[in-house]
């Protein structure tokens, strides 16, 4: 698909451009357009998007830029107009058509962060939702934590990585709201690039902790951050099945939030839709935006 130019007939071209210049009119129609959906604030760190895809195409109608995606066979995502251009829904017909003729169709083909107000355009075009999000956000103002004395938290260590991931698997496994869930080895692997990252943000490192029974030291839970757009962003908030509904996540939580005041002004998460959770971070203040999809096309 590189340098080539596909003809979507009645005057609409496709053409592939290269992360630096495709990021030029990504940056502000798609992810200036819907920033309140990502709370994002720096547009140039959506270019590391644009450069790990690199199937950014512009679109041209009688020559003149009309609008832009990422697509490739199987994938479609932040799919753009531009104004005075307006006929979104002609457009996206001719994309999820192309879309077919360059997938597999024996595979899935998916369409990613469709955000909420345009879900009914492919709806209409024969796709469905298979997973709906939120982003949420709240400040890094400090927040009463007490820690019972049942309890204490230690710092995430090489030591104790294997039990962390088991954590995160009996977590998620629990929840019915988490349907993408990874195999041991690959959480341990996470873990380990989190060792890495850390190395030279301390705060975050700080931040990240796995709570235990005092008198046991069995770990019973666990949050993980990394940083995004230059913000501290949630990897992994994990409990045990048995010890949820007791107040342990709330620890974990607010434990982070007041070290991350140290060197941040706020903290995000990604949620997906049915996860009990979310009464949990709206019962800790964070604000929660609209919905982004992924969605299958039949």
């Amino acid at each position: 698909m590189l340098n080539e130019i596909i003809n979507m007939e009645d005057g609409y071209v496709l053409a592939y451009k290269k992360p630096e210049c495709f990021s030029k009119y990504h940056n502000i129609y798609y992810c200036g357009k819907y920033s309140n959906y990502f709370f994002r604030d720096s547009l140039k760190d959506a270019f590391e998007r644009t450069q790990y895809l690199d199937s950014g195409h512009l679109i041209y109608k009688d020559n003149k830029i009309v609008g832009g995606l990422f697509i490739k066979p199987n994938f479609m995502a932040d799919f753009f107009i531009i104004s005075p251009f307006n006929d979104y829904e002609v457009l996206l017909e001719k994309l999820l058509k192309y879309l077919k003729t360059i997938s597999i169709l024996k595979e899935k083909i998916i369409i990613q962060d469709v955000v909420e107000e345009l879900v009914p355009f492919y709806e209409k075009n024969n796709c469905t939702i298979f997973e709906k999000g939120f982003w949420m956000i709240r400040n890094t103002e400090n927040i009463n934590c007490i820690i019972p004395k049942e309890y204490e938290l230690e710092n995430i260590n090489d030591s104790n990585k294997v039990k962390i991931a088991e954590v995160i698997i009996n977590s998620y496994s629990a929840n019915p709201a988490m349907k993408n869930i990874s195999k041991k080895q690959e959480y341990i692997e996470q873990i380990e690039r989190f060792f890495k990252y850390t190395s030279d943000k301390p705060t975050l490192y700080e931040s990240s902790k796995v709570i235990k029974l005092k008198d046991t030291k069995e770990i019973i839970g666990v949050i993980m951050y990394m940083e995004y757009e230059n913000n501290p962003l949630i990897m992994e908030l994990a409990v045990e099945p048995k010890y949820q509904g007791k107040g342990i996540g709330s620890i974990l939580l607010k434990n982070s939030i007041n070290k991350l005041n140290r060197n941040y002004q706020s903290v995000r998460l990604f949620v997906h839709e049915g996860n009990v959770a979310i009464k949990l971070y709206e019962k800790l203040s964070f604000a929660k935006n609209k919905s982004l999809n992924n969605l299958y096309l039949k």
